[in-house]
This record gives C-alpha cells, structure tokens and sequence, in this order.
C-alpha cells in the first residue's frame, strides 16, 4: 500500500531524529509518495520552445550565462501574500533577491530538477483551481514560465522517484501509477513542451521510495534511488541505466547505528556521495561516499546540523561544492570531497522575520 503525503504550504524538514526507518521511508515521502506542499503564485509568463517527443528540453530566452548562479523556489506562507517566488540567493551573506513571483504554482510535489546550460528549472506542481500535475519550464534568469503543459497520467503518475536531467538534455524520471500497474515502479521519460511520456521499464522489488532521496548523474545517464519493499524492509540503492535497467540494488550499510541518507548527490567524477543522519539521538550529519555496487557508506566528515529542508539541495559539480538548506535557515556550502563546511550564513531578505520555505534549490550558468 503506497501513501501520499501532502504540504500544503508548509516547509519539510528531514530531521536526524526523526528518520528511524519506519514505513514511510526515510526521508519524509513515503512509499512512492503522491503531490507535496508548496503555495500559490502569481508572476510573469515567457516563451520558449521545447524538444520533442522522448522527453526533450525547453529552450528558454537569456538561457545560461556561464556565471553561477544559486536560485532557489520558496514559500513565505500568508505573509506575502501565499506567492511562491523564485529567488537568488549569495552564498557568502544569505541576502535573497526576488526574482518573480510563479502564478499557477500552489503546491509543490517536492519533484524538481534543472538544466544549468539552458538556464531552466523543471518543477512538478499543481493549483488549487487546477489539481492536475504539470511540469513547468521555469526560466531560471527572469522567473518566465515557458511551459507548463499536464503530465499525461498525471491522475496516477506522482513522480516519486524525481526527474532527471538525461547527457541530450532530455527528462527521464521514476513514477509509480496507483494500483493500475500492480504497484510497479517505472521509468518514463518527459517531453516538457507537451506534458507527454513515454514508457522506458518497469522497475522491480521497489514497493517504498524514499521521499526526496534521489540524484541523477546527467553524465553516464544513471538515476540512484533509496527504495525498498514491503517483503525487505532494508534500503537499498538502487542504480537505474538510461534503458531502465537495474544495475545494482545492494542493502545501504554504514555501520552501526544504522545509517539513514537524507540527499543524494552525483559528482563530475561519477562518485556517488550522502547527506545522512544515525537517526534517534544523533545530532548531526555526516557527508559519505557512498559505493553503488556494494551499498557500504563511509563517513567523510561530520557536520554540525541537525536536518535539511526537503529537496533544498543540489551540487555545483564544476567546483564540487554542495549547497544545502538546513534546519536553521543556514545556506550551508560543503566541499563534497572533504565535507568541510565553507559557509554557513543564516538566510535573510524579506522573510527574515517570517522565515522563507524553501522547497528546492537549483545551480544555474
């Protein structure tokens, strides 16, 4: 039995003590979960066009610049309005620019993903005049949404398994389809002009996925999720090839106490690395190498933080350099391959007396 869990309009936050492996998964979402949070919009609409069948990318006027970017989506409740905004945010001060506001966009699914090159951010989301999953093309330097058609089957389809940027610029992502499919997992890809998908596989033993705890390598083409099944309650990695082929699912270990990733992360190298918490009574986080063959994640470094905001999170993978929300409203920038934390500032702007909701976190160039 799946569950979906909504946030209507409220932030997520993936505590270290409250991950204990229970059957939601860890993470938050469970169990292939269904829409998230987020909140209402109201901004500028843009042109653009898209790639074709098969899952292509949106074009996107003024795409990347060559100059990185940190832009974030955040909520700031009933005080401005219940806008969801597109924000800029310094990496060395916390200061956030509005960038615009998003009409159309009330809930956020928590499912989002990003062209860097093109200057797009994808983002799965609905209104409350319009239920039905969209994917909008986002354009990352003005706020225009470029495209926002319905994800067909999105009456089943949830996209649990997230979204991800393909080596051609394509969309691939994981979804389970409600009990019309026997609970399968699938991988599908998306065409983001036309909201069409296209059927790649069916993945098996997968009954509960980690809510959020996914990355994409838009390099080798390979899609890492946390997942497991109501027969193995053990998660496992699960490594999945641009044919939707498994190519590995061992058993997560990093030693005892038990180990619970909370964000996935794929650097230039390939190498696989976590954010992760001991769960009950661990006040802090670790960064960890993680091996996709074998599941065993070694610890890197400890960090001081007790959780991240969910999907509030990406890499800068030309400096290696991890950019996560945390529990305390910290921009934290992490050096991914010694885990020494490079800057921590308190994010501040106009929600700093009430606190901005992030819900996802984009490297742009």
């Amino acid at each position: 039995m799946r569950r979906a869990f909504g946030f209507a309009g409220l932030m997520l936050v993936m505590f270290a003590v409250d991950l204990s492996g229970c059957g939601a998964g860890t993470g938050g979402t469970g169990g292939s979960g269904g829409a998230g949070g987020g909140s209402a919009g109201g901004g500028s609409a843009g042109g653009g066009t898209a790639g074709g069948a098969g899952g292509g990318s949106a074009g996107g006027a003024g795409g990347g610049t060559g100059v990185p970017r940190l832009v974030g989506l955040t909520w700031s409740g009933p005080y401005d309005g219940g806008v969801e905004q597109l924000r800029q945010l310094d990496p060395a001060t916390g200061n956030t620019t509005l960038i615009a506001a998003l009409p159309g966009i009330e809930w956020l699914t928590g499912v989002h993903t990003a062209d860097p090159a093109r200057g797009v951010i994808y983002v799965v989301a609905a209104s409350n005049a319009d239920p039905q999953l969209r994917l909008f093309t986002i354009n990352a330097a003005s706020g225009a949404i470029e495209a926002n058609p319905v994800i067909d089957g999105a009456g089943t389809y949830n996209w649990s398994g997230g979204i991800h940027l393909r080596s051609d610029g394509g969309l691939i992502g994981m979804t389970w389809r409600g009990q019309s499919d026997a609970g399968a997992e699938e991988v599908r890809t998306i065409n983001p002009a036309t909201g069409a998908t296209t059927f790649v596989s069916t993945v098996p033993g997968i009954d509960w996925l980690s809510g959020g705890v996914n990355a994409g390598d838009p390099v080798r083409n390979v899609i890492y999720a946390v997942a497991f099944s109501n027969s193995d309650a053990r998660e496992r990695l699960y490594s999945i090839g641009s044919a939707g082929q498994v190519l590995a699912n061992p058993v997560l270990d990093g030693g005892s106490p038990q180990v619970f990733p909370l964000a996935l992360f794929t650097r230039a190298s390939g190498q696989l690395v976590a954010l992760s918490s001991r769960g009950t009574g661990d006040a802090g986080m670790q960064l960890r190498a993680v091996d996709s063959t074998t599941g065993w994640m070694q610890q890197i470094s400890a960090i001081s933080s007790g959780g991240i905001s969910f999907g509030a999170h990406t890499i800068d993978r030309a400096v290696d350099q991890i950019y996560v929300i945390d529990d305390q409203n910290r921009l934290l920038r992490i050096d991914a391959a010694t885990g020494a934390v490079l800057s921590s500032p308190t994010i501040v702007g106009s929600g700093t007396a009430n606190p901005f909701y992030w819900s996802g976190l984009h490297l742009i160039r």
